[in-house]
């Protein structure tokens, strides 16, 4: 899509204040490991728990799982 197809339309950059900016290009990289790392172990989670409620038959012992989670 191009920009003249949305003449209001702004680039994420562009909605950060200046100081939002600034930080970003100073620490930025430690942001990304950080959204890097949780999606990480998000999927990591998400096997364990899917792999557990397979092996799981009755309900009440999943819920139990999950409380404990």
């Amino acid at each position: 899509m191009h920009r003249s197809a949305l003449p209001d339309g702004m680039y994420e950059c562009q909605t950060r204040s200046k100081k939002w900016r600034q930080m970003d290009k100073i620490y930025g990289s430690y942001f990304d490991l950080d959204r890097y790392y949780e999606e990480l172990i998000a999927n990591i989670l998400k096997r364990i728990i899917m792999t557990n409620l397979q092996n799981t038959n009755d309900n009440y012992s999943i819920t139990k799982y999950i409380i404990e989670l």
